[in-house]
C-alpha cells in the first residue's frame, strides 16, 4: 500500500493532529502517574497503583459514553471540540498542588479523550465512500500518528518531568491541545459539511457543565 500526504483533505490532517494531542497526554499521564503519587502526595504503593489501574480502565470504558453523547446529543464536531476544551481545561487543574484538584484534572481528562477518541475515528471514516483505497490509507495514516502520539508522549512527559517539573508537563500538554483547538475550529465549516457530523448546539453548553459537575462529584468520591 503506498501511501501518500498529498491524496488527502486537510481535515484528515487536523484529525490526526488532535488524535496526536488526545494519545499524547493519556499515555504520558500513565507513564508518570504512579511516580508523580509517590512523590508528590507520598501515597502507599498499593494505593498508587490502585489508582493507575482504575485511571486506565475509566480511560477506556468512558470511550462508549463519549460515543454515545457525540452521536445522540451534540454531533462529532462539537464533541471534538468541547473535548479539546475539557483536555485543556483538565491539564490546567493538575498543575493545581492539591489532591482533590489533581483528582479532578484527571477525571476531566478522562472524560474528554472519552469525547475525542470515537469521535475522531468516526469523522475520518466518513471522509471518505466505503470500501476505498482512500479510506484504507486514511486510517493507516490516523493510526500511524496516533502510536505516534502514545509513544512520545510517555517519553517526553518522563523527559520533561526529570528535566524541568510536573507542572511544565501539564501545561505543555494544554499548550498543544489548543494549538489544535485552534485548527479544528478553523476548520469549523468544513467539519459541518462532513455527513458524519449532526450538530445539536442546544445541549452544547448543558453538556458541558453536566460533564464538568460529574468530573467534580467524582473527584471529591
Amino acid at each position: 500500500m503506498k501511501l501518500s500526504l498529498s491524496k488527502h483533505p486537510l481535515i484528515l490532517w487536523n484529525l490526526c493532529y488532535c488524535k496526536f494531542w488526545d494519545t499524547f497526554i493519556y499515555y504520558g499521564i500513565q507513564s508518570i502517574l504512579v511516580l508523580y503519587l509517590l512523590k508528590v502526595y507520598h501515597f502507599s504503593t498499593e494505593k498508587c497503583y490502585l489508582l493507575f489501574g482504575v485511571y486506565t480502565l475509566l480511560n477506556v470504558a468512558t470511550s462508549i459514553i463519549g460515543g454515545i453523547i457525540a452521536d445522540r446529543l451534540i454531533g462529532q464536531y462539537h464533541a471534538i471540540f468541547w473535548g479539546q476544551i475539557l483536555a485543556i481545561l483538565g491539564n490546567l487543574i493538575l498543575i493545581i498542588p492539591h489532591y482533590h484538584f489533581f483528582s479532578l484534572g484527571l477525571v476531566v481528562t478522562i472524560l474528554a479523550s472519552s469525547l475525542i477518541r470515537s469521535s475522531v475515528i468516526t469523522e475520518a471514516g466518513a471522509l471518505y465512500p466505503d470500501h476505498t483505497a482512500e479510506k484504507e490509507k486514511a486510517m493507516v495514516w490516523l493510526y500511524w500518528i496516533t502510536n505516534i502520539g502514545g509513544t512520545s508522549g510517555a517519553l517526553i512527559y518522563s523527559l520533561l518531568a526529570y528535566i524541568w517539573s510536573w507542572n511544565f508537563i501539564f501545561l505543555s500538554s494544554a499548550i498543544g491541545m489548543l494549538t489544535s483547538l485552534f485548527f479544528i475550529t478553523y476548520q469549523k465549516k468544513s467539519f459541518l459539511k462532513n455527513i458524519a457530523t449532526q450538530p445539536s448546539s442546544n445541549y452544547n453548553l448543558i453538556l458541558f457543565f453536566a460533564i464538568f459537575f460529574l468530573c467534580t462529584l467524582l473527584s471529591i468520591l
